[in-house]
């Protein structure tokens, strides 16, 4: 395996202990992981590992996601989706894992006021953004997941 999943499953295990930690009780799927690249060369270099495994499928203006065609087995589920992040002082974390819940809103009622969480909304979704200062990644909740609005690994 290249840097591509060697940076992947280390968001996906710091996602997963920093969410673990914050909600025990509760049970997470993986839908969707975003890194957030350092510099062009770096950028440059995954999409070059990622296009020898998956597809594009969406392009927005902070950057490419790809659907591999074989999926990656994780500690939380099947991973399909992988960001490539233009790089963005704004983002010094390493990335993000999208974690999909049973009932988001029930989720959001619950969990909203807890020390971490903030409420994201958008125009077409919302979601819950964990953020930890000893953790250099986002746990993110969207209320539509991507790889559910894609079709992907429902």
């Amino acid at each position: 395996m290249g840097k591509l999943f060697e940076i992947t499953n280390y968001i996906i295990n710091k996602g997963k202990e920093l969410a673990s930690l914050t909600f025990p009780n509760e049970e997470f799927v993986l839908d969707y992981v975003a890194i957030f690249c350092r510099d062009g060369e770096e950028i440059s270099s995954l999409t070059q590992e990622i296009e020898q495994l998956g597809d594009e499928v969406e392009e927005t203006s902070t950057g490419k996601t790809y659907k591999l065609r074989n999926p990656l087995n994780t500690a939380v589920g099947n991973l399909y989706l992988i960001k490539l992040r233009h790089p963005d002082h704004t983002r010094p974390q390493r990335g993000e894992p999208d974690f999909r819940v049973s009932d988001y809103f029930h989720f959001k009622s619950r969990y909203s006021k807890t020390p971490g969480i903030t409420l994201i909304e958008r125009d077409d979704y919302e979601m819950l953004e964990l953020s930890h200062p000893k953790y250099d990644v986002l746990v993110y909740f969207p209320n539509k997941p991507l790889g559910v609005e894609l079709g992907i690994g429902v």
